[in-house]
């Protein structure tokens, strides 16, 4: 099925090309909501967070011998952009070790903007395992991680979720390209160039919701039909 995308905000012509080759990368990708990946089941697209909490997608981009940048992009139930925020340049030692500073970084911008009720997402399965297991080590990694222990305290509620790259576009858009815009917060909005990945993210959730409800249909029908 053929994507339209609603360009709401014209974007440089200098980035058009990558940003339309990003795109179409995009929807070539597999339509599936998750994906197998070592013995579970891993979300590949963007979902919408429950109602009255803001989830925040975060990434940072990492490779040696350059600065580091974070980016990150809060929505609502609706799917509305909350907030986005960029940092650059940041230092960093590995690709791990960018994304738990991300994680710190996006948990401060999200106390910062008074979420209460916050869900953070991220591609990083090796970061998500290692804050669902307890915290030994005297490893700078754990040492960010406790950090961030002590960050989520600021909210109400609190969860990290993962989900892979092809749903995390937005965030890691933002960090690829944070020296374009460095150290910026949106509030309501993000800029022009992500836009067409917004729309994306949202099309793909109203798909997979929509073939969410026609399994539950489909299974209330048939355990109507047994009865």
């Amino acid at each position: 099925m053929e994507i339209l995308f609603k360009i709401k905000v014209p974007w440089r012509q200098l980035h058009q090309k990558d940003l339309l080759s990003r795109v179409q990368m995009l929807k070539a990708l597999p339509r599936a909501a998750s994906v197998r990946g070592g013995g579970r089941t891993l979300p590949a697209s963007w979902r919408r967070p429950q109602a009255n909490v803001i989830k925040v997608n975060f990434e940072g981009s990492w490779k040696k011998g350059c600065p580091t940048g974070f980016g990150c992009v809060a929505r609502n139930e609706e799917g509305l952009v909350m907030a986005a925020a960029t940092a650059y340049p940041v230092d960093a030692s590995s690709s791990l070790i960018t994304e738990a500073l991300a994680f710190r970084w996006s948990l401060s911008i999200a106390a910062d903007l008074i979420f209460m009720d916050v869900v953070l997402e991220t591609d990083c399965l090796q970061l998500f395992d290692a804050w669902h297991k307890p915290l030994h080590g005297p490893s700078y990694f754990i040492y960010i991680l406790k950090d961030c222990k002590d960050l989520v305290l600021s909210f109400r509620s609190f969860n990290l979720s993962f989900v892979r790259r092809s749903g995390n576009s937005v965030a890691d858009h933002l960090a690829k390209n944070s020296s374009r815009y460095p150290n910026h917060v949106w509030i309501e909005e993000v800029p022009p160039d992500c836009v067409p990945l917004i729309d994306y993210d949202e099309t793909t959730c109203c798909l997979s919701r929509e073939k969410q409800e026609r399994r539950t249909k489909l299974k209330s029908n048939f355990l109507t039909f047994r009865l």
